[in-house]
């Protein structure tokens, strides 16, 4: 074995660990080899927060790919391309190619691609898109059977029909043990001539509903799950409820668009094992104020740091009395996009003391006008904000836009309107004035 080999058989025995990597890289750049240097830089963005340093690396990064991409993934191409494969994409990461974007058919026959890229471990599997009127959903039997997903730690599904029997296969493959990410979205129907698709079933049959969320949950070989995403199903507030019974120790939990209610706000909210969680998407719902405040005083949710509530049925009063309540210390992203807020929302964001502890505001397509935007740039409980989205179409307007630009308290704050970052004016430096020269005395007069 060279000993090319044996270092890369010691990143396969400790995936996880920085230490092999780093190594390999010191023995591939003693070589010449340009992976060298992209692993270590891949290993520095991996442990590096979001700040100018990241963003410098990031460049960094991104010359390598440009230069070098081709060449590291053509096994994997080569195998890929050998086969029906559509719209395959694929992702580095810690230097090496880990992530993964097939197509649904991929799943029977998963061998060749994990000999071409042996460090595959997040697939995301997209359904093909349907060309006749009438077809059967997708599903899962028999297409988990490959040995090598024990080594997948990240699970994607991204499929417009299978419902609770996706989720019985999902539970009793053994394959599955070692997965910590689990994501399970319906999405649109991709049907070009048919807005509407023909199923041989009533429509929920084919979401994920409240029993599909009890298999999930009572599952033998999915008790190491961390992050869950059940986005565009049909769980309802009971259907939450049951995925709780898991037990799981979530760091991550997204069921937005799943008609939500009080009961999944307020079983989350009193869920003894979420003390982890830092991000939950809790987009689409309706709910009341009452389940908001205890949303907002959830002696669990100390860790939660980015709260997602995209779509729901929001009004000013109610974001008014969920600010009031908020006891979550951790929570500094907080994301209200189509909330229909307007500027009264608005108001009560930039007017509400609380407001100080978020770095993160997406408020796009609220309908907020001129009013509510200036309220938010003069607002000094918005300076410690980095990061704020509008959307409204509207916002384009010149005298906004510049209002925004010269805002002082938002001056450290990344502003992204209609989608685009706002461009800031350098500070004109000050003229600095030459003081003024004195008067030289005329001969034969006295000065003063």
């Amino acid at each position: 074995m060279s000993r090319e080999a044996e270092f890369f058989q010691a990143v396969l025995a400790a995936p996880d660990d920085d230490a092999p990597r780093l190594v390999f890289a010191d023995f591939l750049t003693g070589e010449g080899d340009p992976r060298g240097e992209f692993i270590a830089l891949q290993c520095r963005l991996a442990a590096t927060p979001d700040d100018e340093a990241r963003r410098k690396l990031r460049i960094a990064e991104n010359k390598l790919l440009a230069a070098h991409e081709a060449k590291w993934t053509e096994p994997f191409f080569a195998v890929a391309k050998s086969t029906p494969f559509r719209k395959v994409k694929v992702a580095f990461h810690r230097g090496f190619l880990e992530e993964a974007t097939l197509p649904i058919d991929a799943l029977d026959d998963l061998e060749p691609l994990f000999q071409a890229a042996p460090l595959l471990r997040r697939l995301r599997f997209d359904s093909p898109g349907f060309t006749g009127q009438t077809h059967a959903p997708p599903t899962l039997a028999g297409r988990l059977t490959s040995p090598r997903l024990r080594n997948v730690r990240a699970l994607d599904l991204r499929l417009p029909a299978g419902g609770d029997a996706v989720a019985l296969e999902l539970a009793r493959c053994p394959h599955l043990a070692g997965l910590h990410t689990l994501h399970l979205e319906a999405t649109a129907w991709p049907i070009p001539d048919f807005p509407t698709p023909v199923f041989s079933g009533p429509l929920e049959s084919h979401r994920l509903g409240a029993g599909g969320a009890v298999t999930l949950a009572s599952s033998a070989h999915l008790k190491g799950l961390r992050d869950v995403k059940l986005a565009s199903n049909a769980l309802g507030g009971g259907g939450v409820k049951a995925l709780l019974e898991g037990g799981w120790p979530l760091e991550s939990l997204d069921v937005s668009g799943n008609q939500l209610d009080d009961t999944a706000l307020l079983a989350i909210a009193t869920a003894p094992h979420l003390s982890k969680l830092r991000h939950l998407g809790l987009g689409g719902g309706t709910y009341s104020a009452a389940a908001l405040t205890a949303l907002a005083t959830s002696k669990t949710l100390t860790s939660l740091t980015s709260l997602d509530l995209t779509a729901s049925q929001l009004t000013p009063t109610l974001l008014s009395q969920f600010l009031d309540a908020l006891k979550l210390p951790a929570l500094t992203e907080l994301t209200l996009i189509a909330t229909g807020l307007g500027d009264a929302g608005a108001l009560a964001i930039a007017k509400n003391p609380t407001s100080r502890q978020f770095t993160s505001l997406e408020l796009g397509d609220n309908k907020v006008t001129q009013t509510g935007v200036f309220a938010l740039a003069d607002s000094p409980n918005l300076s410690g904000l980095k990061r704020l989205q509008l959307n409204d179409a509207w916002l384009g307007k010149k005298a906004v836009v510049e209002y925004l630009a010269a805002s002082e308290t938002l001056a450290s704050c990344r502003i992204y309107v209609k989608g685009s970052l706002l461009g800031r004016a350098a500070p004109k430096k000050p003229v600095e004035k030459k003081p003024a020269a004195k008067a030289k005395p005329t001969k034969g007069k006295k000065t003063r």
